[in-house]
């Protein structure tokens, strides 16, 4: 079965980073952040009539983004600082600085309308888009940093991992959280949610190439591991059943739940820096190449 429909590059003059995906009718927008020493950059790219092309461009005042998200009209931006722009088709325009004094580490959103960001200070803070202000804030733990977190669907639960190996669901309507029952000795450093279904938590341990997937429906958590043959950029879902994995020595891989599909080598000469996921459409990044992928649904 052929998987990829069409692929398109960009190469920028810096190292990337951040991305992010939006298909909006005809058209596939692009957020990118840049990485490494000096100002950091945002960029808007659009893939409209086989044409992937930059829109905007404007610098920013972190010297380092962890994570980036297309909303509505907005990106928002999230490390050293976390920011809200608004986007047209010529220009990006700083829009609010958010009134958080911890450097965030991630965050995911609830229908658009709400955001709920973790930080290294194990803050967790539901956000509010309209008004740009905080709508509650929950100290999580002590002595532990959020690494990761990402939320259900509807956005009324969500699970999250710290730098001392543990993993948790949360309740954002009780603003209740619990332990996971998980295998020892990981190094859990990414999290992704099954959004088609909310049953399965993805726990991904990036050095060791491994990829646990976790049942939420279950009491007693039971666990359905991948391995992969080398270190995890990052994995997501890619439809209810099926995975997409991208690793650092270039391979990307199609996966359903424990069964390898198909791996596509993208080139030896390429490191995958990082990987996004939106609908059947993928983006990777390498150094300073973005490459756009379309996947047959």
């Amino acid at each position: 079965m052929k998987y990829i429909i069409n692929s398109y590059m960009f190469i920028h003059t810096k190292e990337l980073y951040g991305c992010s995906l939006k298909q909006q009718e005809q058209e596939t927008l692009i957020a990118l952040t840049t990485f490494g020493e000096g100002t950091q950059e945002l960029l808007v790219l659009s893939n409209k009539e086989d044409d992937l092309q930059k829109k905007s461009q404007i610098n920013l005042d972190s010297k380092f983004v962890i994570q980036i998200m297309l909303l509505n009209e907005l990106i928002v931006v999230a490390g050293e600082s976390f920011q809200i722009f608004k986007y047209s088709n010529t220009k990006i325009d700083h829009l609010v600085d958010l009134q958080s004094n911890e450097v965030i580490s991630c965050f995911d959103n609830v229908n658009n309308q709400k955001i709920i960001s973790g930080s290294i200070n194990s803050i967790l803070t539901i956000w509010d888009i309209n008004t740009q202000k905080p709508l509650s804030q929950t100290q999580v733990f002590q002595n532990q940093e959020i690494y990761d977190l990402s939320l259900s669907a509807d956005g009324n639960v969500g699970s999250l991992i710290t730098n001392k190996n543990g993993l948790f669901r949360f309740d954002v309507r009780l603003n209740q959280i619990f332990p996971f029952q998980t295998r020892q000795s990981l190094k859990y450093s990414k999290i992704n949610y099954n959004k088609f279904d909310n049953s399965y938590v993805m726990a991904i341990d990036q050095e060791n190439g491994i990829i646990d997937l976790y049942d939420t429906r279950q009491i007693q958590q039971t666990c359905q591991r991948i391995r992969c043959q080398d270190i995890i950029s990052n994995a997501d879902w890619l439809i209810n059943s099926l995975i997409i994995s991208a690793c650092q020595e270039g391979n990307v891989e199609i996966i359903e739940m424990d069964t390898h599909l198909k791996k596509y080598q993208i080139h030896k000469e390429y490191t995958i820096d990082n990987m996004q996921i939106y609908d059947n459409i993928v983006g990777l990044i390498s150094a300073n190449h973005f490459g756009l992928i379309y996947l047959k649904k």
